[in-house]
């Protein structure tokens, strides 16, 4: 019996039998595996763009907080007007080495009783997070009166770069993909954000250039405690 020759019949079923059982390996080792794997990169790659979207957001957050808590101390000295070149000066000093295409473009001051205010905005690209930290803590802390808002980061860092690698015996150019980690990590980061300067016309030589606040001419409370004073 075992030496009994199949029909043709019996043997296109036999085939079909060894496809389906193929088929079946296939499905569940193979194809099944494949699909598990890139289910489970992709959700791993959403896992890591979202937790680094809310590290960045946590960072910026707080840095706005810092901000904000800084807005009502009267930190620094109300000098007398006009104080704008010292001004553009300590701005230059204190992105200096830590920043490029600084861009500074100035509002036209404005006199509101014996107070001026002379609004700005800056722009700036750094290569580290620890510079632009140091140079909004320069702002926050600076010797003449100044407020700052408005802050707005970008991540700019290239999501490739290329190195010079030994592949098959010799030195080639290849693209290598960068994960971006958050701000933190971040090698371009565009960086804006306004302010305003606080300046006297008690003491002044002149008001020529103020445009004048008519609305009020009275300071706000406690403007004026700390008087203007020279710097040596």
């Amino acid at each position: 019996m075992l030496s009994r020759e199949f029909t043709t019949k019996e043997k296109v079923l036999l085939l079909v039998c060894a496809l389906l059982a193929l088929g079946v390996l296939y499905y569940q080792f193979i194809f099944k595996g494949v699909r598990q794997q890139i289910s489970n990169y992709a959700t791993d790659a959403l896992e890591a763009e979202i937790e680094t979207e809310q590290m960045r957001a946590a960072k910026i957050k707080e840095m706005e907080s810092v901000i904000e808590a800084n807005q009502g101390r009267e930190i620094g000295d109300l000098m007398v007007y006009n104080n704008l070149a010292a001004e553009i000066n300590m701005i230059s000093s204190i992105t200096n080495k830590k920043a490029e295409k600084v861009s500074v473009t100035w509002d036209t001051p404005v006199l509101k009783g014996t107070t001026v205010r002379r609004g700005f905005s800056i722009t700036f690209q750094t290569n580290r997070y620890a510079n632009m930290k140091e140079i909004l803590d320069a702002f926050n802390t600076c010797k003449y009166r100044c407020i700052i808002h408005d802050l707005s980061v970008a991540d700019n860092s290239p999501t490739t770069r290329s190195v010079v690698a030994r592949v098959g015996g010799k030195m080639t150019k290849i693209n290598v993909v960068n994960m971006r980690r958050g701000i933190r990590h971040s090698t371009q980061l565009n960086v804006s954000f306004k302010g305003t300067f606080f300046e006297t016309v008690e003491g002044a030589l002149t008001r020529e250039g103020l445009i004048i606040d008519k609305s009020s001419q009275s300071d706000e409370p406690g403007a004026l405690e700390t008087r203007a004073k020279a710097y040596e």
